[in-house]
C-alpha cells in the first residue's frame, strides 16, 4: 500500500498508476551515481580506453567528439563497431563493481507497488534493493525468457534490460548488439527493436 506520507509529493495520476499497479520504473545511471558509480559519458570514456594500438587515440577523440556533440549513442555504437564484446563487458564490471551499499533512495523507491522496475544500469543495487520490497519481484533475464509464455503477465517483475557485464553476447548498448528481448513492454520479449529503440533513448 502507498501511505499517505509517501504520496504528499508524488503527482496524483502517478499514485493512481502505483495503486491500480499500472506503472513502470525505469531506473537509469543517475540512480547509480547515487552510489558513486559513473554516468555514461564516464562509462563511455572507460570502454574507449579499451582500444590500445594506432587506432585507440584516434578513436578517444572520435568519441570525445560525439560527446561534446550530445551523440551518446553514436559514441556507443562507434564503440561497439571497434572494441571486442568481452573488453565491452570488462569495462563495464571495473565501472559497476557489486556489493556497494545500497543508497536510502532505492530502498523507499523499491517499497512502492510498480508493475515492473526497467534496470538501465549495470550494477546489482536494484536486485539488493527489491529484495526488501513487499512483494517480490521476478526477474526477467532477456537472453534466456526468449518466449511470451515465459514473462509473468501478473505480479511484478524486473529486468536488466541492456544486459550483463557477466553476458557479454547479451550486452544491447548500441542496435547492432541487441538480440531479443525484454524490452518495456513484457509481452514482447520476441522483438529486438524494443531494446535497440530503448537502448537509443537511454543513451541519448
Amino acid at each position: 500500500m502507498v501511505s499517505a506520507g509517501w504520496t504528499e509529493s508524488i503527482p496524483t495520476s502517478l499514485v493512481d498508476r502505483l495503486r491500480t499497479r499500472q506503472a513502470l520504473l525505469v531506473a537509469g545511471l543517475g540512480c547509480s551515481a547515487l552510489a558513486g558509480l559513473p554516468g555514461w559519458p564516464e562509462t563511455l570514456r572507460r570502454i574507449a580506453a579499451r582500444l590500445r594500438g594506432d587506432e585507440g587515440p584516434t578513436a578517444r577523440r572520435m568519441v570525445e567528439d560525439l560527446l561534446s556533440r550530445g551523440r551518446r549513442s553514436a559514441a556507443m555504437a562507434y564503440l561497439r563497431a571497434r572494441v571486442p564484446p568481452a573488453e565491452v563487458a570488462e569495462a563495464l564490471a571495473e565501472a559497476f563493481p557489486h556489493g556497494l551499499p545500497v543508497p536510502e533512495p532505492l530502498v523507499l523507491l523499491a517499497l512502492l507497488p510498480w508493475r515492473g522496475v526497467i534496470v538501465t544500469g549495470f550494477d546489482d543495487l536494484w536486485d539488493r534493493a527489491l529484495t526488501g520490497a513487499p512483494e517480490p519481484f521476478v526477474q526477467l533475464d532477456p537472453g534466456i525468457y526468449g518466449d511470451s509464455e515465459a514473462v509473468p503477465l501478473a505480479g511484478r517483475y524486473f529486468v536488466h534490460v541492456l544486459g550483463r557485464a557477466n553476458t557479454p553476447g547479451r550486452l544491447c548498448l548500441a542496435p547492432a548488439s541487441c538480440v531479443p528481448g525484454v524490452a518495456g513492454n513484457p509481452r514482447r520479449v520476441n522483438d529486438p527493436s524494443s531494446r535497440e529503440r530503448l537502448s537509443r533513448r537511454v543513451l541519448s
